[in-house]
Parts: C-alpha cells; structure tokens; sequence
C-alpha cells in the first residue's frame, strides 16, 4: 500500500511528462520537438512519398496492362513466332523510329517567341517577381527547418543538463547524509 505522503491523493502516480512537460520544466504548451521526432516526421514524409510513387506506378502499370488487353481484343495481334507476328514486330519498330525521326527533324532549332527573345514583355518583370518569391519562400523554409533542428538539439541539451544536475544533487544530498551520520 502507498504511503499517504505522495501529495495526498489516493490512486497512481500522475507521470511527470504530463505534470510539467519533458523533465517537469514547468511550461505550458507544446514541447519543443527532439531531433528524433523530427527525424521521424521526415522519415514518415519520405515513406508517404514513396507509397505515393509505387501506388501511381502501379496504377500506370495497371492502366497499361489494360490497354494493351482492349487493344488485343480489337485487333487481335498473330501467334508467336509465325510470320505474320515477326512482319508485324518489323513494322512496330519501322513505326516507332519514324515516329522519333520525325521529332528529330526540322531546322534544328524550336520555336521561341519573339517576347522570349526580344524582352520588353510585362510577364517577364511577374515571372521574374514571382521566382524571386518562389526563392524567398524556399530559403525561409530551409532556415525554419534548420531553426527547428537547432531548437531540438538545444532542448535535448537542456534535457541532459537538467538530468545531471538532478543526479548530482541526489550524490550531493546522499553525501551530505552520509557526513552527518557519521560525524554528527
């Protein structure tokens, strides 16, 4: 049985954590996020991205295989290794290098407005605007990340200080106990 000296009140110990935050420091509010809990919230983001990638590579793949069906049910194409099936390879192929010839083609050089290359055009002072915001807005984001970090590794500093101090204070006071035991 619990001696009725832990504040008075009947029941389990209420955790420190949920006292005073991390170490019972007495603030309110939200913790200052640890460099593992930001590791974990990038490690979550990386994972959702991921499953995001293989879930439309899937789905395309899928799609695909799909069309590929639906084509083959409207014009069936011939059975392996006849003739039939190597001319149609043959012209597959033929179709395919004109296809990418033709994108090849022409003078060699792509089409550019004449805004892009003479300037004087309103968009490019919007455009130009809008990238250096673009800019701006980026390295905001890498200096609260970097902040963030920053704030996490001092926290878990604070932490461990704290942490030590308490366990000195405990050597202390057990040494304090002890020399008055024994020299009175």
């Amino acid at each position: 049985m619990e001696s009725e000296s832990d504040d008075d009140q009947p029941g389990p110990q209420i955790p420190i954590s949920l006292l005073g935050g991390r170490g019972g420091s007495g603030r309110a509010g939200p913790a200052i996020p640890l460099l593992r809990d930001l590791e974990l919230k990038r490690e979550y983001a990386e994972d959702a991205a991921e499953s995001d990638r293989s879930a439309l590579r899937n789905e395309r793949r899928a799609q695909k295989a799909l069309e590929k069906q639906r084509l083959d049910e409207l014009v069936p194409r011939a059975q392996a290794g006849t003739r039939e099936r190597q001319l149609e390879k043959k012209a597959d192929l033929a179709s395919s290098n004109r296809n990418f010839a033709a994108t090849k083609e022409g003078d060699g050089m792509p089409e550019v407005a004449d805004g892009d290359l003479m300037g004087g055009d309103e968009d490019d002072l919007t455009s130009f605007k809008m990238r250096r915001m673009e800019m701006e807005r980026q390295k905001s984001e890498r200096e609260l990340r970097r902040e963030e970090v920053s704030r996490a590794k001092r926290e878990e500093r604070e932490q461990r200080q704290r942490e030590f101090r308490d366990r000195e204070e405990k050597t202390m006071q057990g040494f304090i106990e002890l020399a008055k035991r024994r020299f009175g």
